[in-house]
């Protein structure tokens, strides 16, 4: 018989310990920074309304990019005050969208939005020329707003991570946050935990060192 073809008796290999690889901290955006994006948002876009009510979104609903881009016009409930999603493994959820998101997105509706050639018009965000607007798209714009301070941690996801980080830092329960997430473990949301203590734990320090 081959040697190729034996079965080891012996499998160096299950001896091996697993290697446990740490769930990078997620970043966040300091809130300065935010409003200076939304200020460049203002001053900057070619499409005012469109662009500046996407970053509310993914801010101050904490949508994934992939979740924005799908969103319909019937998905949002103006009376109520919120947004049917679907999220990952296509499942809905419903998260709740503060006025300031409201107002932008019936004037963004009333009036750019009504300029385009309307190829898909179920879709709520689309590009210039009518098309649904893509991820990359997202991704481009951020970029486009970002200035020198805010280039670091310019990435859509980062609005959704600070979104989280807010409701936890202002006693939200995480099992809230878990659902306006759209997590299917609360081990995933739990990992903003440790952005909040870490914080923590470095203004601790540095107000009790400081005292020694």
């Amino acid at each position: 018989m081959n040697i190729r073809d034996r079965k080891l008796e012996f499998d160096p290999v299950k001896k091996c310990e697993k290697i446990k690889i740490e769930k990078k901290l997620v970043s966040n955006i300091k809130e300065k920074d935010i409003e200076s994006f939304f200020e460049n948002c203002k001053q900057k876009a070619i499409y005012k309304e469109r662009d500046l009510c996407i970053f509310y979104f993914l801010y101050y609903a904490g949508l994934r990019v992939s979740e924005l881009t799908n969103i319909k016009i019937m998905d949002i409930d103006f009376s109520q005050g919120f947004v049917k999603v679907c999220g990952k493994r296509d499942k809905e959820r419903i998260v709740p969208l503060n006025s300031k998101t409201l107002k932008e997105t019936e004037n963004y509706i009333q009036n750019e939005r009504k300029t385009l050639d309307l190829k898909t018009s179920q879709y709520l965000f689309l590009s210039r020329r009518g098309d649904k607007l893509t991820r990359n798209m997202v991704w481009v714009l951020a970029k486009k707003y970002a200035d020198s301070n805010f280039l670091e941690n310019c990435f859509p996801h980062a609005f959704r991570h600070t979104f989280a980080t807010m409701l936890l830092k202002n006693d939200v329960s995480i099992n809230n946050i878990k659902d306006m997430l759209g997590h299917s473990s609360i081990a995933t949301t739990q990992i903003y935990s440790n952005v909040v203590n870490n914080k923590l734990k470095s203004e601790y320090f540095r107000v009790f060192n400081d005292l020694c």
